[in-house]
């Protein structure tokens, strides 16, 4: 009869196996589609209809995991292939033996790996207990370590302590020599006897048996020094061989007298066995005394400045009186402190044909000399230095308005312009640009000021001095004593015309440089305006929500407060400080604070020439800048006053310090440096 195929129902998901192999009837079988284990039964005697959907026996065997019943032991056959169990029904249904027991989803068996590796002993152990035995482990190498060197420096101690204790053991026969040296030493007390017992008295005997012996030596030891004079102690020499150390070899106590007796030991000029003789002593005016003869060389001529019962107070003293005493009490200027990284890198070369060429137009009803100038910078990025100097000689405030040029011109047409409209010229140096006056129109000034026709009668005499007070080593040549001579440089120059003016006013002459000009470089020497100092307060200004350049923040602080700013790019530049560096102030501060914050870096401050300008610099060219000074009436004690400022002024060349008196106004006038300047009412005391 053959067999008629049919179908099982799966309870899980619903799906119909077909059974087509009686041989795998009353087994269990796996459902293709959701893996669940399915029973195979009998078809039913009804062939006419589809079997029903086969139902599982609860058999012991089968285990209930939810709504799904499974068989333990036909997972285990399941697990296996036929040919290992032998058995001759095993199940050769495509569906279960494509996924085993593990379903569809099951890993291939050739990816299980049989022998796996040993777990690491770190994985049995959480991350906290790891690190509790890291630190426990750390303390235990530390304690080990801290102990270990505990018992090193212990046991060194005590071993060097051990060696210096057999060093400084005393011998018998070197405490018999200490013994003669006192007895030398004082001739005159009594000496009492003194045996190894007395002079160690904790010492223990090295024999216990032999006590009486011990005794008997100790007493022959104490009749033999007793009767014993001085003279009658064995030479140390003979006594080397027994241990003892030579007497020449102890140290010299320095306050016991010398023994006239004793010749000191003196080294041999040449090594021993060479045959040469020593060379002979010098006289004995020539060595020094006996006390000084374990004193080194050096320090010999100095004992006499210890001998206060002699001649110490009418020794001459040796040291000279240092020049320029009067200076102890004066401040020095301010040090340059400039990186030596920066003076062996210095600023970079400006290519002027570049950065000249940026264009921009300015539309201004008028702007300040100095703030115009500092916003070529800022637009340029080149440092614009201005010959403060020559503009004032001339009578241009850098604080007076200008009108820049209309349209859109180069940066190099707008200072072109700018030269124009002031009489000045344009010179590019390597790192920064020149402003300054043309070379015809300031020596037409300097011939208009230093033309003496106004001195009268008095204008030989002041020719002479003003001859005297320009004199360097270069022109002190004495012809043309009857006129002024012209300097050659234009610092030169300058100097000469403010020396004229100010004689003009000591002599009570109208001046020729306007007092609002003259009185930043020339004053009285007790002049309010005399120093300038550092920014401290100001307003800022709204606050900043950008970064500026630092021209730019100068130049907008200082219209803030109604002045203007000329910066010292020479100082700037040597440190960096650019033009267009970049800021950002803190807006809650005053302006000098701000000032302070943000150029400290650089070693530059804003300082306070008037209400109308500012200078910024370094302490040190502050400190430095040469101004000019005239006294009051000096009255009789002149001659005094005029040593001490020259005193003070010792060594100081022509470029620093310049002094004339003029005798018909009992005045002194005078070129410092402005360091001694503010210090000239403790000099004129």
């Amino acid at each position: 009869m053959s067999f008629v195929p049919y179908f099982v129902q799966c309870l899980t998901c619903g799906s119909r196996l077909r059974v087509s192999d009686p041989a795998v009837i009353g087994t269990i079988a796996s459902c293709p589609k959701c893996g669940s284990m399915v029973q195979v039964d009998a078809p039913k005697e009804n062939s006419g209809e589809p079997p029903e959907p086969a139902t599982q026996p609860a058999t012991p065997s089968q285990v209930a995991i939810g709504s799904r019943i499974v068989d333990s032991d036909q997972i285990t056959r399941d697990a296996y292939s036929a040919t290992d169990l032998d058995a001759p029904d095993s199940l050769n249904i495509a569906a279960a033996s494509d996924g085993g027991f593990q379903g569809s989803g099951s890993v291939a068996e050739e990816t299980f790996d049989d022998a796996p590796g040993a777990v690491a002993p770190d994985a049995w152990q959480s991350d906290r207990t790891k690190q509790k035995r890291q630190v426990a482990l750390i303390a235990a190498v530390s304690a080990a370590t801290f102990l270990m060197a505990v018992f090193v420096f212990v046991w060194f101690v005590r071993s060097r302590g051990t060696q210096q204790a057999g060093l400084t053991e005393t011998p018998p026969a070197l405490e018999n020599d200490r013994q003669s040296s006192a007895l030398e030493l004082n001739e005159n007390e009594p000496q009492q006897p003194r045996s190894e017992a007395e002079a160690d008295p904790e010492a223990e005997p090295l024999n216990n048996d032999n006590d009486t012996d011990t005794d008997t030596d100790t007493s022959e030891q104490s009749e033999q020094s007793e009767t014993s004079e001085p003279n009658d102690v064995e030479p140390s020499s003979e006594r080397i061989g027994s241990g003892a150390i030579p007497i020449d070899m102890m140290p010299i106590d320095p306050l016991a007298e010398p023994d006239p007796s004793v010749e000191p030991a003196r080294e041999p000029s040449s090594p021993p066995g060479s045959g040469d003789a020593s060379p002979a002593a010098p006289p004995d005016d020539e060595n020094p005394s006996p006390e000084l003869r374990e004193i080194p060389k050096g320090l010999a001529p100095f004992l006499d400045l210890l001998d206060l019962d002699g001649e110490a107070n009418e020794v001459t003293p040796t040291i000279e009186t240092p020049p320029g005493l009067d200076r102890a009490d004066l401040e020095e200027a301010a040090e340059e402190t400039l990186d030596p990284m920066m003076i062996a890198t210095p600023p970079p070369t400006i290519n002027a044909k570049r950065v000249l060429s940026v264009e921009f137009a300015i539309d201004s009803q008028g702007y300040p000399l100095g703030d115009f100038v500092l916003l070529i910078s800022q637009i340029t990025g080149v440092p614009i230095q201005l010959d403060w100097v020559s503009l004032d000689i001339m009578q241009i405030d850098v604080a007076d308005p200008i009108i820049p040029s209309r349209g859109t011109l180069s940066a190099k047409q707008h200072l072109e312009k700018l030269c124009e409209s002031f009489g000045g010229k344009m010179s590019i140096e390597e790192s920064l640009i020149v402003l300054t006056i043309d070379d015809k129109l300031f020596a037409d000034r300097f011939k208009a000021v230093t033309t003496l026709d106004d001195f009268g009668d008095d204008a030989g005499e002041v020719i002479s001095l003003l001859n005297q007070f320009m004199s360097t080593a270069e022109n002190d040549s004495d012809d043309q004593l009857d006129q002024l001579k012209t300097p050659a440089t234009r610092t030169e120059q300058q100097l000469l015309m403010l020396a004229v003016d100010t004689m003009r006013r000591l002599r009570g002459i109208g001046p020729k440089i306007e007092e609002k000009s003259f009185s930043r470089w020339a004053y009285f020497v007790t002049s309010p305006k005399a120093d300038w100092p550092v920014l401290s307060d100001g307003d800022l200004g709204p606050p900043l929500y950008a970064p500026v350049t630092i021209a730019g923040l100068l130049r907008r602080v200082s219209r803030q407060n109604k002045a203007t700013c000329v910066v010292n790019w020479f100082d700037a530049n040597r440190r960096r400080l650019s033009p267009e560096q970049l800021m950002m102030p803190y807006a809650k501060d005053n302006a000098g604070e701000v000032f302070r914050r943000l150029l400290d870096p650089f070693e530059v401050q804003v300082r306070v020439v008037d209400e109308k300008h500012w200078w910024v610099g370094t302490d040190a060219s502050y400190d430095r800048l040469s101004t000019l000074v005239w006294t009051e009436p000096l009255g009789e004690g002149r001659d005094k006053r005029l040593a001490r400022i020259k005193a003070t002024m010792a060594g100081a060349t022509a470029d620093t310090f310049r002094i004339l008196y003029d005798p018909k106004s009992d005045r002194a006038m005078m070129m410092l440096p402005r360091f001694v300047v503010r210090q000239m009412p403790k000099i004129l005391l």
